[in-house]
């Protein structure tokens, strides 16, 4: 916690900034750290470049930067190190169990807010559901105005209605799109492949970046592709379970104990 007027503010040492949307302030003179890592993970870039000449104009040491991934940081065309925000492995992992006799269900986990979603979102989620899958959408509450009457098979969830990872183990595809915002990263995409789920996912957002179309996961431009991508899966699950643990597989390799490690040392090293 950050309250400058009592004095409670870091001094010295390594100072990490997280964001870049909010104000700085005065304390940070006083703070004079030896080290300042800026993590910057949002489409704000006109803060993000005053938090830089705010730091140079303070006379403090140049800032290492961060980011979630390729994407944001050749937005704002500098140099820096490419931090995909850390996943709990343990948490999210494969649900290891049988799914093969409940309806196939395809869902999509965000917070329940209308730029969230995409405007062509619903009438997949009709198509879909017309075809007999089950379409689960935590976060989907928002949406209740649009849908109107024609609901059958799809579920709107409010945010936090379950845990992430349970919600994730009652799906058998995730779906994601969204809407004019775009994710830096996408960490529900993320956990939903540790979670070994094929992931479907339009081909905008710093998620891209560890998605290997038709490996480990699916990218789609149009809605006709995504519809054919989900019925493809539904009619091979042998395909959909390798996907899967190809899935798992990358989520290991970024977020398992040899990539911690080097994070954590370079966090450390000064």
């Amino acid at each position: 916690m950050i309250a400058q007027e009592a004095g409670l503010f870091p001094r010295g040492g390594t100072l990490v900034l997280v964001g870049g949307y909010y104000e700085l302030g005065e304390w940070l003179q006083i703070a004079s750290p030896d080290r300042i890592i800026v993590k910057y993970n949002s489409f704000t870039h006109l803060r993000f470049f005053a938090w830089l000449t705010e730091l140079k104009d303070a006379g403090l040491p140049t800032p290492h930067l961060v980011f979630p991934s390729k994407r944001l940081r050749d937005a704002v065309a500098m140099e820096g190190m490419v931090e995909p925000s850390p996943i709990d492995l343990d948490r999210f992992r494969p649900a290891g169990e049988d799914n093969a006799t409940r309806q196939y269900t395809v869902g999509r986990l965000s917070r329940d807010e209308i730029h969230k979603h995409h405007e062509d979102d619903l009438s997949l989620y009709k198509m879909l559901a017309f075809d007999g899958c089950n379409v689960r959408l935590m976060g989907g509450t928002c949406l209740a105005e649009y849908l109107l009457t024609d609901a059958d098979g799809i579920e709107l969830i409010p945010a936090g209605a379950e845990t992430p990872e349970e919600f994730l183990h009652s799906l058998d595809c995730f779906f994601y799109r969204t809407g004019l915002f775009e994710e830096t990263f996408g960490r529900v995409v993320l956990e939903a492949m540790a979670t070994g789920l094929p992931v479907v996912c339009h081909r905008r957002g710093g998620y891209t970046e560890w998605i290997r179309s038709g490996e480990n996961g699916f990218l789609f431009d149009s809605q006709e592709e995504a519809y054919d991508i989900i019925a493809m899966l539904r009619r091979n699950p042998g395909r959909s379970r390798l996907i899967g643990q190809a899935a798992r597989k990358t989520a290991e390799d970024l977020f398992g104990e040899p990539g911690k490690s080097a994070r954590r040392q370079w966090y450390l090293s000064g």
